[in-house]
């Protein structure tokens, strides 16, 4: 997760790696402009951006993962909250 605590303009960009590869390269959400809201005080605008799952070989070492991009229940929208304190 990404959070703004100062609601800064910001373009919050993730690199998730596995294994030493990058796996996932994640662009900053399109909503809301910025990543900042203006108001948007206390827990600020928060970014839920992927579930990661780590794969293991037999040896114990981690061989890869997987990622899965989160996005808002039945929309193609990236999964944005603001002054939720929930997650």
């Amino acid at each position: 997760m990404v959070q703004n605590f100062e609601n800064y303009p910001a373009a919050p960009h993730v690199y998730v790696y596995c294994a030493g590869l990058l796996q996932e390269d994640i662009p900053p959400p399109a909503w809301p402009p910025a990543f900042s809201v203006p108001g948007a005080i206390g827990f600020g605008v928060m970014w839920r951006v992927a579930d990661v799952q780590p794969q293991v070989g037999a040896d114990g070492l981690t061989t890869g993962c997987e990622v899965e991009r989160l996005r808002q229940p039945g929309t193609d929208a990236d999964f944005v909250t603001v002054n939720d304190p929930s997650f």
